[in-house]
């Protein structure tokens, strides 16, 4: 009987224990998923933060400092009736445009005819 007893406290304590066991490992698994939860939050964070970001923010392409130089292009008037005058005005492309290179665009076209 007293055997009988000290196996029955034995199991008692063995159940106990890996009951303990299993409770440990059941909050290590969910704090491994909290954890996991909480950083896939915080990409998402970042991620919609960076898409914010980048809907607010000018391209570089289109930042222009100041007013661009323009060059002005004329053609002499020709004196003679129904003769057109040309003119143009050129601004530069920003130097980190696509290709990298400035050149001038036709941004103000004027013709007229003369009387």
């Amino acid at each position: 009987a007293a055997e009988a007893a000290a196996a029955k406290a034995k199991a008692a304590a063995a159940a106990k224990e890996a009951s303990a066991l299993e409770a440990q490992r059941v909050a290590e698994r969910a704090a491994k998923l909290a954890q996991e939860a909480a950083e896939r939050e915080q990409e998402a964070a970042d991620k919609a933060e960076k898409e914010a970001l980048e809907a607010v923010t000018t391209p570089a392409s289109q930042i222009r400092t100041g007013s661009p130089p323009r060059e002005e292009v004329e053609l002499e008037p020709v004196p003679q009736a129904g003769a057109a005058r040309f003119s143009e005005q050129r601004s530069p492309v920003n130097a980190s445009s696509a290709a990298g290179k400035l050149e001038s665009v036709p941004t103000e076209v004027h013709i007229s005819v003369v009387r």
